[in-house]
């Protein structure tokens, strides 16, 4: 992109981690495969924090929950991303909650997911 003159924005950043979301659900990913994706996201994620013209929006925390959903981590997510929505002003909407539930569903915790 940057051969080309293009910056990225927040649009580019929050493909670039979705990527990494569809990466951690593909079967029989290893472990530290895994862990590798993660770190690399956040690496995606810091860059946009750091970046004045960028903004962490709703887009991009949504991804970072898709990243742990599909990773099957509810505790980091909840640790890590959750506290992002009220750090960056945002809310929860029914695509953060739809990744909850099948998280939950995948992982047969159906009692959290009723």
């Amino acid at each position: 992109m940057k051969l080309n003159g293009m910056e990225a924005n927040e649009h580019t950043y929050n493909q670039l981690i979705k990527v990494y979301a569809g990466a951690v659900a593909l079967p029989n990913v290893l472990h530290e495969h895994i862990d590798m994706y993660i770190r690399d996201a956040w690496i995606l994620f810091d860059q946009v924090e750091k970046k004045q013209n960028l903004e962490v929006n709703t887009h991009l925390l949504n991804s970072m929950v898709l990243l742990y959903a599909n990773a099957l981590r509810p505790e980091e997510l909840e640790a890590k991303v959750f506290p992002l929505f009220d750090k960056f002003r945002h809310s929860y909407n029914v695509f953060t909650f739809q990744e909850v539930i099948k998280m939950f569903y995948n992982t047969r915790d159906l009692e959290k997911v009723y």
